[in-house]
């Protein structure tokens, strides 16, 4: 992978391309904005820096040029071939460097990634930690006795959103989607001290596409109503309402298709003691939780 590309990859990554499949929050947001974003990655990033690549190669290749006319005339008034001395021989290399510009873009490209991956991490925008023998980092100081001085001092720190995603299996021919349809979130950058899971919908939880044969499930990501606290264990809530969820799509996926049920699309075939719903919901639920 290219400089370029890995840098573009990255920039996808920080505007949750893909994420467009979700449609509350932030991603809302994003996926309003969706095609500006595509064309500034794709597009204008690259032409910018095509464009400065170009202004800076006729700057150097005027000003060495200026150099080569400087040393052509000291060569007539001395009477050599300009052509022979070390100094000409030194800005013809250069120049016929200009010509290739590939290096250049490629440090471009990588400074730019680089600065990115120093202050992005899995959605938060925060400095990580360098370590290195040979780099030291000044800070202000004038003679105190006693200075304090953080690393992230002057930075403000920036939670861009928690990181969901939509998820899918298939067995006996059906689809099964779980998808995220709403999610509490930070407000102002401020953690908030509520814990929170994945609970279905409270309406209208789950439907199935009969001709195309795709089941949705519905989730949401919030904290807890009084009521559900009283309902769900304090030790381990999200087994407790993963387990409660599962014994009521299983009953509702009976009741209201029982064609649907009846393919025997639950059964895991390589855990006995689980249902394939009960398998992949616990995989939903801790991968994103």
């Amino acid at each position: 992978m290219t400089d370029k590309e890995k840098l573009k990859k990255l920039l996808k990554e920080l505007f949750r391309s893909d994420k467009a499949d979700l449609d509350f929050g932030i991603y809302r947001i994003m996926n309003q904005k969706r095609e500006e974003i595509e064309k500034f990655i794709e597009k204008d990033l690259v032409n910018h820096i095509d464009g400065e690549l170009s202004k800076l190669e006729k700057h150097d290749e005027e000003r060495l040029n200026q150099e080569l006319e400087k040393v052509k005339q000291e060569a007539k008034e001395l009477g050599v071939d300009y052509k022979e001395t070390a100094k000409y021989k030194e800005i013809k290399k250069k120049i016929n460097q200009l010509n290739s510009s590939k290096h250049i873009e490629a440090n471009i490209y990588n400074e730019i990634y680089r600065f990115f991956k120093r202050y992005y991490d899995n959605g938060d925008f925060l400095s990580k930690r360098r370590y290195s023998k040979e780099e030291k980092y000044a800070i202000p100081y004038n003679g105190e006795e006693v200075y304090l001085h953080w690393a992230n001092n002057d930075q403000y720190y920036v939670k861009t959103n928690e990181e969901f995603s939509n998820y899918s299996f298939d067995k006996n021919g059906i689809k099964v989607n779980f998808e995220i349809k709403e999610a509490q979130e930070d407000k102002n950058n401020n953690k908030s001290d509520e814990d929170r899971y994945f609970v279905l919908k409270e309406k209208d939880y789950f439907d199935y596409d009969e001709e195309d044969k795709v089941l949705n499930i519905y989730f949401e990501y919030r904290s807890l109503s009084k009521s559900e606290e009283k309902k769900y264990s304090n030790r381990n809530t999200q087994r407790d309402i993963r387990e409660k969820t599962f014994k009521k799509l299983e009953k509702e996926i009976k009741d209201d298709t029982s064609n649907l049920y009846d393919l025997n699309w639950l059964v895991d075939d390589k855990n006995k003691s689980k249902s394939l719903l009960e398998t992949h919901l616990y995989k939903y639920t801790t991968k994103n939780h």
